[in-house]
């Protein structure tokens, strides 16, 4: 009881003070003290309005993404790369003023055959897999042999669920499939058991020997501008939509300005 009296006495000592700084002394002693009573809760209130400021800019000023694409083990110049994704948007306006687009080259894989990589190829995975969890990623460019080793991770969509027909019979020719069948066997092999297992994936050029073919990318080595990307090189290319990507018309004006 004494205790809750002498905090009341002291609590009506320091509003009296206050009073009389406030009545009686200047803009100077004011100030010296608002801040020596004050100085921490100023502090966080003001680091309080800047976070919140900082997240309303954000918000008001960030933009959605027309299309989101990954672009693997790319080694041309910076310029190359924004001339290319600026091209694009000539042929395929957007709103620039709300809208924006990501063409993501910094990853970097190789098939698992290739021992020498498994460290760079395990980290590129864990971030592939990463965004395509988060919908970070409308379609995947690469090398075929890449491609055809993710198909069986599921990553990729089946093709007649976002082309029409007529579309299917317009690219035909650079359709590449995935045996189905094989997926269902994957399901029952058990991993956990540190057994190497040599799985030997089907050509995805050929669907007749699959059980269940599947069309699940599209071939584009034949189009200039992907060579512009990878040059010198053999390789075969190709493009795969992501199963959960949000831009699936705008990854198709792409595929159509890769193969004009």
């Amino acid at each position: 009881l004494f205790i809750l009296g002498d905090s009341i006495m002291s609590w009506k000592d320091e509003l009296n003070n206050v009073k009389k700084v406030f009545a009686n002394g200047t803009t100077k002693e004011k100030i010296e003290y608002i801040w020596d009573y004050y100085k921490w809760h100023l502090i966080v209130l003001a680091l309080l309005c800047s976070l919140i400021g900082n997240l309303i800019y954000t918000n008001l000023t960030a933009k959605d993404y027309a299309l989101r694409g990954i672009f693997l083990n790319v080694f041309a110049e910076e310029d190359r790369i924004l001339e290319f994704k600026e091209d694009f948007m000539e042929k395929f306006p957007i709103d620039s003023a709300t809208q924006d687009m990501l063409f993501d080259t910094s990853l970097y894989y190789l098939p698992k055959r290739e021992a020498s990589t498994t460290d760079i190829s395990y980290q590129t995975m864990q971030t592939l897999s990463a965004k395509i969890a988060a919908g970070e990623v409308d379609f995947l460019v690469a090398d075929v042999s890449i491609l055809k080793e993710l198909t069986y991770n599921e990553y990729f969509l089946d093709l007649s669920d976002v082309l029409t027909e007529e579309q299917l019979k317009k690219y035909q020719d650079c359709l590449l499939y995935y045996d189905k069948s094989l997926l269902e066997q994957l399901y029952q092999i058990d991993f956990s058991s540190g057994n190497n297992l040599e799985i030997t994936f089907p050509d995805p050029t050929k669907p007749e020997l699959m059980e269940d073919p599947v069309p699940i990318m599209l071939c584009v080595s034949d189009s200039g501008k992907i060579s512009n990307l990878y040059p010198n090189t053999d390789k075969e290319y190709g493009i795969a939509w992501i199963i959960n990507g949000e831009n699936r018309e705008k990854t198709i004006d792409f595929l159509e300005f890769l193969l004009s």
